[in-house]
């Protein structure tokens, strides 16, 4: 549940939210932008077709790796990440 709202938001729910507010930008974890692409990619939506465009990925440490997949993701969807270690 998200706070007293008896909303459950879980993964699916985040990417439909995605698909019909049409945000540009996104700012979350790195670990949760890896989930919602798995996400887009379980429910079949190619992440190249959303609105987003900024990615701002941070508050948790992450591995290269994780950077080097949120990278190829950028790459297709168009974004630009603000805050990838190097």
């Amino acid at each position: 549940m998200h706070g007293d709202s008896g909303v459950r938001w879980d993964d699916g729910s985040q990417v439909q939210i995605i698909q019909d507010f049409r945000p540009e930008i996104i700012m979350v974890t790195p670990s949760y932008m890896l989930t919602l692409l798995d996400e887009f990619e379980r429910q079949g939506i190619d992440p190249r077709d959303t609105s987003l465009r900024v990615g701002i990925f941070g508050a948790e440490p992450w591995t290269e790796q994780m950077r080097r997949e949120i990278e190829e993701a950028r790459t297709s969807m168009r974004w630009t990440s603000t805050a990838c270690p190097r």
